[in-house]
């Protein structure tokens, strides 16, 4: 008799395969939403690397084409393009405020008060890749949102919507750089010509 046969346990198996612990089922590891940390890692120095803006457009779309395949839906192209430029104008915002000095971007600009993120006890260059590593997870979690996003609704419309529910999570401060979303009649009107 095979040895594996000898040792199988019925009362540790359950149905499907799931392991048991006195009768009660484990559940399993969830599965990541976003990049694994060492995807993360690379992503954030490949952020730092980045010198022009066709480098940050091809790394911007690759994270969210990336979200799209973690999803496993396909982003509509014309989302993606005017998120793209949403998160090109983000990381605009973010990459200033990491090369400036602070006295002279004030606290509106800055990345810490942008993520909500204390790095007073990192160097400069610790800080600098935290701020990516925190902007890889913001563009991650925007292309989600826009790939999850109902079918049917106006390309910009979900693109600003999967922006702002990003930085409401993640990056609370870049909603006050951006300014308030359209409201009233200019919302309905921006929602309906997709504008």
């Amino acid at each position: 008799m095979s040895r594996a046969l000898l040792e199988f346990n019925p009362e540790s198996h359950g149905i499907g395969g799931d392991t048991l612990l006195f009768g009660v089922a484990i559940p399993s590891a969830p599965q990541r939403s976003g990049p694994s940390e060492l995807e993360e890692l690379d992503l954030a120095s490949k952020l730092l690397e980045a010198r022009s803006g066709s480098q940050l457009a091809a790394l911007l779309r690759h994270i969210t084409n990336r979200a799209s395949a973690v999803v496993r839906r396909r982003i509509d192209p014309q989302v993606q393009a005017l998120l793209l430029n949403r998160l090109a104008r983000a990381a605009v915002i973010v990459r200033t405020g990491l090369q400036s000095d602070r006295q002279t971007t004030g606290l509106q600009a800055s990345p810490e008060v942008i993520f909500g993120a204390e790095l007073e006890g990192l160097s400069p260059e610790d800080q600098e890749f935290e701020i990516a590593r925190r902007f890889v997870r913001l563009t991650f979690d925007a292309s989600r949102h826009a790939v999850l996003a109902a079918q049917g609704a106006a390309p910009d419309v979900i693109a600003s919507n999967a922006e702002r529910f990003a930085a409401r999570r993640l990056a609370p401060g870049l909603l006050r750089v951006l300014g308030p979303p359209p409201v009233g009649f200019r919302a309905r009107r921006h929602a309906q010509l997709g504008q």
